[in-house]
Formats: C-alpha cells, structure tokens, sequence
C-alpha cells in the first residue's frame, strides 16, 4: 500500500518539474524575442534617421508636379457598352 502513495508522490513531482521547466522555457523564449525587437526597433531607428538626413541632403530645389491621369471609367458604363454588344436572340 505505502508503494501507491510513493507512485503518486513521484507522479506529482515529475508533473511539478515539468510544469515550472516549461515556465521557464517559455520565458526565455520570451526574454528572447523581446531583446530581439529592440535590436530591429534600433536598427529601423537607425535606417530612418539615415534616409531623413539623406532625403535632407538631396531634397529638391524645384518641385515637379505630379502627372495626371484620366479618371477611371464607371464600372455601370461599361456593362451598359458590352451589354450593347451582345446580340439577343
């Protein structure tokens, strides 16, 4: 009888270890992807200020205008053309 309460007490600290070991992981994982976004954040800092000063740098001294196009046709307009074109019988 006393060998079933060693089997669960052996149960129940195998599920504990496995438990906080699994908790841990997760936070390290976690700790990880964190260091991570900060050196991508820096890094996309860094990239943004470079290609502002660059922009600064080599800015234009007269703007062109931007060049136009037509606007887009309506959608209903063409059905109505094509619906012209089918023969009916």
């Amino acid at each position: 009888m006393w060998w079933i309460i060693l089997i669960i007490l052996a149960v129940l600290v195998v599920a504990a270890i496995i438990i906080v070991g699994g908790r841990r992981a997760r936070e390290a994982q976690l700790e990880n992807k964190r260091e991570e976004a900060g050196n991508l954040r820096r890094e996309a800092d860094q990239q943004s200020s470079a290609a502002g000063q660059r922009a600064s740098r080599s800015s234009p001294t007269t703007t062109r205008p931007m060049p136009s196009s037509p606007p887009p046709a309506c959608a209903s307009s063409r059905l109505t053309s094509r619906a012209r074109l089918i023969p009916t019988a």
